[in-house]
């Protein structure tokens, strides 16, 4: 076991590289030095996913069991089964009855369909059919190295599942955490829009768990709140950042360092408030893919990769209900700075279709407080129309929303959304 003063060292070094890149991070910052210090500021030094209506708001083949992966609350566990795409291998969790509304969750960043095992459950025991999947690259799936890895390319993959697995051309609800956030959002505004969902049934509602605002932060380059010297200012820094990594040896020993159960241990704990939910399962969970073939090459080209379309550029085409749930305790995509005023700006000027409810949990609060997503994911999917969603808002202004987010004083205040006290 080394001490937490050999592991001082590099670990700074290798936070400043994931604030310069993990997706959560695109969200975070006021501004491009901000990230850069906060991200040292909060590094631990020790080892180590949701809450009640705002008040007066309305409303393949089976290849094993996995029994152990979730709570044995259901008569029948999830299955684990793998679906063929584009010459890969996709895997995915099932469970629930085979006519039930269909419900496909999408993760975030370093892990896997596992991440929802919690969440499935509930939905499944509400009669709803939910999958499930592992993102090429992740989890299960193949992790081919010639991939160009993007938001798109994940994007065509959930249309194309839902496509694959839709029964009578049912629509589907579609939820997301984290960068598996702004994928869903990308579907529900890129292809179902004026009838282009049609082949899958389109999409009825969309429920965004702690989104991210892109693949990586090279958002800031593009994003409406840098300004141009973070812009000029980042391309040199990113690109600086690109060509280490494209380096062997640096990338091979950075990953090292953070594919090991105790680094992804000690992060998980910082991003999770309840450290009960940090279990041997969740971490194992994480670990064993990023050693397998590939994972490496994956982990590179998503940081270096395109960080695709951000989320002011999707909204005015998504027509669905969309329910927003928060941890409050976020540290990576909170709803006190950057992203985090543009989707609280959307719940205050558009609540019939963008409601936003904040818990007291972290980055992934389906897994890290699944009692308080449920009391308010239940009923909301219960109350969702059941045909697939229509054209967006007419009086939608999202110059309004823009011009309110960069108006803190002038949002609501997060203590003031409705929460649920664990």
């Amino acid at each position: 076991m080394r001490s937490a003063a050999r592991r001082v060292p590099w670990q700074p070094a290798l936070l400043v590289l994931l604030a310069l890149c993990l997706p959560p991070w695109a969200s975070r910052q006021r501004n491009f030095a901000s990230c850069l210090q906060s991200s040292l500021n909060q590094w631990p030094c020790s080892s180590q996913e949701y809450g009640l209506r705002k008040p007066g708001r309305a409303s393949g083949s089976s290849t094993r069991l996995l029994a152990a992966a979730l709570p044995a609350t259901q008569d029948a566990p999830p299955v684990s089964d793998f679906w063929p795409w584009r010459d890969h291998t996709i895997h995915y969790l099932s469970l629930g009855p085979e006519d039930g509304k269909p419900v496909l969750l999408v993760h975030g960043f370093g892990v896997n369909g596992m991440n929802f095992r919690k969440t499935m459950v509930a939905l499944a025991s509400e009669g709803h059919r939910v999958y499930a999947l592992d993102l090429l690259g992740f989890g299960r799936s193949s992790k081919p190295v010639g991939e160009t890895y993007s938001l798109q390319l994940w994007e065509e993959q959930v249309v194309d599942f839902c496509t694959e697995f839709a029964r009578n051309k049912q629509p589907w609800v579609l939820g997301g955490n984290s960068i598996g956030g702004i994928i869903v959002l990308g579907v529900a505004s890129n292809f179902c829009s004026e009838g282009a969902g049609a082949k899958f049934g389109g999409v009825r509602g969309l429920v965004l768990f702690n989104c991210a605002a892109g693949m990586n932060n090279k958002l800031l380059l593009t994003s409406y709140r840098t300004t141009p010297f973070e812009k000029t200012f980042g391309s040199l820094l990113f690109s600086l950042v690109d060509f280490l990594l494209a380096q062997e040896f640096v990338a091979q020993w950075g990953f090292s360092k953070l594919a090991t159960k105790e680094t992804v241990s000690d992060l998980l704990r910082k991003v999770y408030v309840n450290p009960e939910a940090v279990d041997a399962e969740l971490v194992d969970g994480i670990v064993a893919p990023a050693l397998e073939e590939g994972a490496l090459r994956v982990f590179v080209k998503c940081l270096c990769g395109d960080p695709g379309i951000p989320p002011e550029q999707l909204i005015s085409k998504v027509g669905c209900p969309v329910k927003m749930i928060w941890g409050d305790r976020d540290l990576l995509t909170p709803l006190g700075v950057g992203y985090g005023f543009f989707f609280r700006a959307l719940d205050q000027l558009y609540p019939s279709q963008w409601s936003l409810d904040v818990v007291p949990a972290g980055h992934a609060p389906h897994d890290d407080a699944p009692e308080a997503v449920h009391k308010v994911l239940c009923p909301w999917l219960a109350d969702l129309p059941l045909e697939a969603a229509g054209k967006p808002l007419p009086e939608f202004d999202l110059e309004a929303v823009l011009k309110l987010s960069f108006d803190p004083e002038a949002l609501e205040s997060v203590d003031n959304i409705g929460k649920l006290k664990l």
